[in-house]
C-alpha cells in the first residue's frame, strides 16, 4: 500500500478539556419519536450532529413550525454554536430544566456536557462542576457516570488551578512556516515560538485540535504539572492522554497562567525523522478564543489581535456538541461543511461529503490507496484527485488545484495548509456572530 502524502493533526477529545461530544448516542423512544413535529425531529438530529450552522440555517426557515420546547432548546444551541458563551449556557440551562423531558438520555447528557463547557469558556469551573453533578444525582446510568466522573475531575483542576491570560486584546505572536512531513510532500506548517516554564520550545498551530497536546517526553522537558485525570484523545484513531497544566507560557506578547494541555504518549516507533515530529508540542484552537477577532497575516508572519470586524456572513461554528471549528462553505453552490484545520498539511474531503458525484470520481478520476497519518494512528481508504476543486467562503470564491476525496472510514472534510499558505490574510471571529474570512488567495 502505498502511503499518501497527507498528515492530519488534529485531535478532538472525546473525555477531554474541551468536548461535548455525542455519548454512545441511541436512537430516542420511538413512540415519542411517532409523536414529534417533523421539524421538531430535523432540528433534534442537527442538534445530535453539532452542527449549529445548519441548525442556525434550518430555524431561519422553520422557527415558527418548531414547538416551544424544541425550538427553545434549539435556540440555546444556536447562540452557544454562534460564539455568545455567556447567553447560549444560561438559555440552555433553563430549557434543560424545563423540557428535559424532550429529550433521551443521551441527548440531555450532551446538551449538559455543551452547558458545562460553555461555562468553562466563561472561567466559572465550579458551576460547571455543579451542572455535571446535578446531571448524576438525578440519573442512575452505569454507562454514563463513569464519563461525567471524568469530566468533574477535569474541570475541578481547572477550578483549582485557574487559567489566566494577559495581552489577549492586543496580541501579537510571530510564527514560522516551516516545511514538515515527508520531504517528498511540500508541506508547511505554522510554528510558533513558545516560552513555557522558561523552556524554549516550538509549538506548531493547530486550529484542528480542541485542546493544547504535547508528548510526554516534552512535557517533562518543559516541566509540566501532569495529573491522573485521563483523556481520550479521538483523532486518527483513539489515544489515551492525561490532563496537565504549565504554570507560565510565554506566546509573543500573551502571557498566560496555568495553561491546560494534554500529555499523550508518543508511539514506540516514533523518531526525530518521523512525519509527526511536527506535532511533538501543538497550541490548539483556544488561542483564538482567548484572542476573540484575530488575523493570521500570512505576509508579516504575525498572529495579531485585531479591533471587531463585520463578516460577510456567519461562517463559523464552535458549539455545544462540535467544539472544533466547523466552517460553512460552498461548492458547485452546494453547501460543504469543513474543519479549518491548520494541523493537516492538506486539505481532504470526505466522498460522503459530496453527494451527486461518486459517478464522476469513480468514472473520470485517478484513485490510489494511501493512509492519513496522525498521533492517533493511521486510517486507510481510497484518494481520488479532484482537479480545480471550486470552494466559496463568504463573499471570496477560490478555486484549489486539487482536492483529495477521501473515500474510506467516516473522515472530517478539513480544509489544510494547501489552502491557508496561499492566503494574504485570515481573519477568525471568535464572538457572536462567529465567522472566518479571507483576504487575497493565491
Amino acid at each position: 500500500m502505498r502511503t499518501g502524502y497527507i498528515q492530519h493533526g488534529a485531535l478532538m477529545a472525546v473525555v477531554g478539556l474541551l468536548t461535548a461530544m455525542p455519548l454512545l448516542a441511541q436512537e430516542p423512544d420511538e413512540k415519542a419519536l411517532f409523536l414529534m413535529k417533523k421539524s421538531d425531529k430535523k432540528a433534534l438530529f442537527l442538534m445530535r450532529e453539532g452542527d449549529g450552522l445548519a441548525l442556525h440555517q434550518f430555524m431561519a426557515e422553520q422557527k415558527d413550525s418548531l414547538g416551544e420546547g424544541i425550538g427553545a432548546l434549539a435556540e440555546a444551541f444556536v447562540r452557544g454554536c454562534q460564539g455568545d458563551a455567556k447567553q447560549g449556557e444560561k438559555m440552555m440551562r433553563r430549557a434543560l430544566k424545563r423540557y428535559h423531558d424532550l429529550l433521551d438520555d443521551d441527548m440531555t447528557a450532551q446538551l449538559t456536557f455543551g452547558t458545562a463547557l460553555q461555562q468553562h469558556r466563561q472561567g466559572r469551573n465550579r458551576r460547571a462542576v455543579k451542572t455535571l453533578s446535578s446531571f448524576l444525582s438525578e440519573r442512575d446510568s452505569f454507562r454514563m457516570k463513569p464519563v461525567f466522573r471524568q469530566y468533574e475531575q477535569i474541570f475541578r483542576v481547572l477550578q483549582t488551578h485557574k487559567t489566566k491570560w494577559k495581552g489577549a486584546t492586543d496580541a501579537s505572536i510571530p510564527f514560522r512556516m516551516d516545511s514538515v512531513g515527508a520531504a517528498d510532500a511540500r508541506s508547511v506548517a505554522v510554528i510558533l515560538p513558545t516560552i513555557v516554564n522558561a523552556q524554549t520550545v516550538d509549538m506548531m498551530f493547530d486550529t484542528g485540535a480542541t485542546m493544547n497536546v504535547v508528548t510526554r517526553s516534552m512535557a517533562e522537558k518543559l516541566g509540566l504539572e501532569i495529573t491522573h485525570v485521563p483523556i481520550i484523545l479521538d483523532g486518527m484513531g483513539k489515544n489515551r492522554g492525561w490532563m496537565a497544566v504549565a504554570k507560565s507560557l510565554r506566546i509573543g506578547n500573551m502571557e498566560g497562567r496555568n495553561v491546560p494541555f494534554c500529555v499523550i504518549e508518543e508511539a514506540n516507533n516514533e523518531d526525530e525523522t518521523s512525519a509527526t515530529t511536527h506535532q511533538k508540542a501543538i497550541i490548539g484552537m483556544q488561542l483564538l478564543q482567548e484572542i476573540g477577532c484575530a488575523e493570521l497575516d500570512f505576509k508579516s508572519k504575525t498572529l495579531r489581535a485585531i479591533e471587531d470586524v463585520r463578516m460577510d456572513e456567519h461562517n463559523l461554528s464552535c458549539g455545544f456538541s462540535e467544539n472544533g471549528l466547523l466552517l460553512t462553505a460552498r461548492h458547485h453552490g452546494n453547501r460543504l461543511r469543513l474543519i479549518p484545520d491548520m494541523g493537516a498539511t492538506h486539505s481532504a474531503v470526505n466522498v460522503a461529503d459530496l453527494p451527486g458525484q461518486q459517478h464522476y470520481l469513480s468514472d473520470y478520476l485517478p484513485r490510489r490507496d494511501v493512509q492519513f497519518v496522525g498521533w492517533g494512528g493511521t486510517i486507510s481508504g481510497h484518494e481520488f484527485l479532484y482537479p480545480l476543486f471550486d470552494i466559496s467562503i463568504g463573499s471570496t470564491e477560490v478555486t484549489l488545484p486539487q482536492m483529495s476525496v477521501f473515500d474510506g472510514a467516516r473522515y472530517d472534510s478539513r480544509l489544510g495548509m494547501d489552502f491557508f499558505s496561499r492566503c494574504e490574510r485570515v481573519t477568525f471571529r471568535m464572538r457572536y456572530p462567529a465567522g472566518m474570512s479571507i483576504i487575497t488567495w493565491h
